[in-house]
């Protein structure tokens, strides 16, 4: 039980780091075309 809790808590984080990495992404691209404005 403890192991699918762990594994749970793991795939969260997963998720989590798949988010945080689609928003720097994002950001990176918001900041390009943003300066490609100015």
């Amino acid at each position: 039980k403890v192991k699918d809790e762990i594994h749970e808590k793991e795939t969260e984080v997963e998720k989590l780091r798949a988010r945080l990495s689609e928003a720097q992404e994002k950001a990176s691209e918001f900041r390009q075309s943003f300066e490609n404005l100015c």
